[in-house]
């Protein structure tokens, strides 16, 4: 599947004239800067196998969620009804932005119950970690479900409480939910 939208992909490059990156997709963006056939097909399979199970597997785990909690369900749904009042006006980030409370429960969610086992980095230089002698090259992974639940980073940890993220008298600590990792290899799904 993925070769075949790979080489009509190809062969629009031949023949498309383009004026600006925003004519092409994303897919024509890599194989016109990459040239490679290979390197798009290893990305596409990324994109696909990735971005599904991670995605699929946190929709399901924020829509059980919602399901077992009738009182935040229903804040939920007066927040997008107040913020969304049109069903049929197009949705846009300005308007996702001000989900305030339903960005909450998400991230209360990717908190309690993260989806990912967890985050891992390959370790540039030897380190010292908790007293331990770390070698350049080895893989250090922590379980996000465990940072999420720490007391050191959120207060009452085993407790669901969304509006902690709404509170202004503190933020949480950074490491509270990773659920997709940080920085430039933050996960693509």
């Amino acid at each position: 599947l993925c070769s075949r939208y790979i080489n009509e992909a190809l062969e629009r490059l031949k023949t498309k004239k383009v004026t600006s990156e925003n004519d092409l997709s994303l897919l024509e963006r890599v194989l016109r800067s990459e040239g490679d056939p290979k390197i798009a097909t290893i990305m596409a399979l990324d994109l696909i196998l990735v971005g599904i199970d991670t995605i699929s597997m946190a929709v399901c785990s924020i829509l059980y969620q919602a399901a077992i909690r009738l009182e935040q369900q229903d804040k939920m749904a007066d927040e997008i009804r107040r913020v969304l009042p049109d069903p049929s006006k197009p949705l846009n980030y300005s308007d996702l932005d001000k989900l305030h409370y339903t960005k909450a429960f998400v991230r209360e969610v990717f908190r309690m119950y993260s989806t990912v086992i967890g985050n891992g980095r390959t370790l540039q230089e030897d380190d010292v970690i908790c007293g331990y002698h770390i070698p350049k090259g080895v893989q250090v992974v922590f379980p996000t479900i465990v940072t999420g639940n720490m007391e050191q980073f959120v207060s009452n940890p085993e407790e669901f409480r969304p509006e902690r993220w709404l509170e202004s008298n503190g933020r949480l600590h950074s490491f509270a939910s990773l659920p997709y990792g940080f920085g430039a290899r933050i996960c693509l799904g």
